[in-house]
């Protein structure tokens, strides 16, 4: 199975009301898979209690909870009911009947006929005990049915190419529609976009070599290649993009942008498209932007005393909040948060930015747009004849933008943005070389956070290890230890862990978390300022009143078990 393409697409109605949405809804805690969990002691009452409430299939929500894989919950089924397990990988795709089901029947129950043996027909289930689905099967093919176990990951990827809802492609109603020659190329950017989602990528990387191309997937800030395809699919590969983009397939000299919108495994994509032209033809560069929920402030990784320093300065009616990093360190989503915690009725949030990365209701989005006139300084001087409560400037880049949205902080306006910096104390400085005065950023600025993003450990794998053997493996000792913000009292025997690596996650990491340094501009720092301080005296101040290096906010992510210490080592300066 590995080398069919996956469609990109499922239903948007949701799961039309079947048993698997009915039973679980009636049953709470006696579903039966959530019983057999309990049984073999997988989950504890309180999760299989926040698994009742999960929507969708039960099966599917075991898995995406992590708190099974989904080769062991496969296998779990197939024991409790006594049916064989089957890996869908091996399944001749030549031999699966398509036909005998009809798609909706088939993508509702979480089931399909796979192959024809005998006088039977063998149907792969991913729920077992879903007794209306099998019922259901067998009266639609009305002759013997084999029922075997399947993965439930491997089911959804035979749905999806066997059985594939209808497609969104294109975000205006009148999509060119690709020519039939180039059925190759559509179905592998299928199977491209199926595995960037199911690996969770933030960018597919689709790049001209000398002699063929190469697609990579960018996952928790990696970069992972996947399997190529011929060297003769690249032109048409690319062609079909950038028409899908409504991009110009002609223009190959000089750089684009575009965008689609796509339904990949039942979730909704926004996918921002740029090409570059390069020595060896044309480079494609793909965001995927999902339509899943957006943390809360809280579930970034703020530890408890810098989230209350930040609520504190979301409260104020006036001033500027600046967060600061380098590029893919989460700036955007950390200030989307704050925004979601300021966005109410009551108050007028407006928002410039290069471009928008996120859709939020309520609040007044602005893409820059540099070709027509509208850039941050435009922008934001519209915003101010807008009566506006709370702005968003996506990046400071200069001292004009800078001035003005300096200006909106103390006149009342709460003014959230960003700048590239490498740590907190850094802001202050680079915004006085663009040119602002001390005074404006002593009476402006209240609160400064740096942040980076680390590999968060794989919670099914990880492994226990000791600060001391840790640090032995990595060739530090003990002075190093010191130097990197350790006590120098802390046991070298306290427990922490090491990423190990399962069928669950990638080399022992699952998602990212934020690593965070919080500063908040006190009556005291912003004397200083004034007083022209260097940047040495005014970052031993701010470590004084309690502000941490990146450093030994990692360290802190270390000692809770979230990651290990070799992405602190690499995300931070000691």
């Amino acid at each position: 199975m590995s080398e069919l393409p996956n469609s990109v697409s499922r239903t948007q109605t949701g799961m039309v009301p079947h048993q698997q949405g009915l039973t679980k809804a009636r049953q709470g805690l006696a579903h039966p898979v959530l019983q057999l969990l309990i049984q073999h002691k997988r989950v504890n009452p309180t999760q299989a209690q926040a698994l009742a409430g999960e929507a969708g299939p039960m099966v599917q929500a075991c898995v995406r909870t992590g708190f099974i894989d989904a080769v062991a919950l496969c296998r779990l089924l197939a024991n409790a009911f006594k049916l064989p397990w089957q890996d869908l990988e091996e399944i001749n795709p030549r031999k699966v009947p398509r036909q005998l089901v009809d798609s909706t029947r088939c993508r509702q129950l979480w089931a399909m006929p796979i192959e024809r043996k005998d006088n039977a027909v063998v149907v792969a289930i991913a729920d077992p005990s879903d007794t209306l689905a099998r019922q259901s099967i067998e009266q639609a093919l009305r002759s013997k049915v084999q029922w075997v176990v399947a993965n439930v990951d491997q089911l959804e990827r035979m749905l999806d190419f066997y059985h594939p809802a209808s497609q969104t492609h294109a975000v205006s109603e009148a999509a060119p529609a690709e020519p039939e020659e180039d059925g190759d190329a559509v179905a592998y950017w299928q199977r491209i976009l199926s595995q960037a989602v199911a690996w969770r990528a933030s960018d597919i990387h689709i790049e001209s070599l000398e002699n063929g191309f190469q697609v990579r997937l960018r996952v928790d800030g990696l970069l992972r290649p996947i399997p190529s395809a011929a060297a003769d699919l690249r032109l048409r590969l690319l062609s079909h993009i950038k028409v899908l983009a409504q991009m110009d397939i002609a223009e190959k000299r000089l750089p684009q942008d575009g965008r689609i919108g796509a339904v990949v495994q039942g979730r909704r994509f926004d996918l921002r498209v740029s090409s570059l032209p390069t020595l060896h033809g044309e480079k494609l560069v793909v965001r995927l932007l999902g339509d899943q929920q957006r943390p809360a402030l809280a579930a970034l990784g703020y530890e408890a005393e810098d989230l209350a320093h930040i609520h504190q300065a979301l409260r104020r009616t006036g001033g500027m909040i600046i967060v600061t990093g380098p590029t893919g360190s989460g700036k955007t989503l950390s200030l989307y948060a704050c925004l979601d915690v300021l966005n109410q009725t009551h108050v007028n949030i407006a928002s410039i930015e290069d471009p928008c990365e996120m859709v939020v209701p309520g609040i007044n989005q602005v893409n820059v747009n540099e070709r027509a006139g509208l850039d941050f300084a435009t922008g934001l001087r519209a915003f101010l004849r807008q009566d506006p409560d709370v702005l968003m400037v996506g990046e400071i880049r200069d001292r004009t933008t800078a001035g003005i949205a300096l200006q909106a902080a103390q006149t009342g306006h709460l003014v959230l943005t960003t700048l590239h910096t490498n740590d907190a104390p850094g802001v202050l400085y680079r915004l006085m070389h663009m040119g602002v005065e001390a005074f404006q950023l002593a009476a402006s600025v209240h609160l400064v956070t740096a942040q980076r993003l680390v590999r968060r450990l794989c919670a099914q794998c990880k492994r226990p290890s000791t600060l001391g053997a840790e640090f032995d493996r990595l060739g530090l000792g003990a002075a190093a230890m010191t130097q990197a913000g350790f006590a120098s009292d802390l046991p070298t025997d306290r427990p922490i862990y090491q990423p190990v690596g399962c069928g669950a996650c990638l080399e022992g990491f699952m998602g990212r978390v934020g690593i965070f340094q919080v500063m908040p501009v006190s009556p005291t720092l912003a004397t200083l300022l004034v007083q022209a301080q260097d940047l040495h005296t005014l970052t031993a101040q701010a470590q004084r009143e309690g502000m941490r290096t990146l450093r030994q906010a990692g360290w802190l992510k270390v000692f809770s078990g979230v990651t290990a210490v070799q992405e602190v080592l690499g995300a931070t300066h000691a």
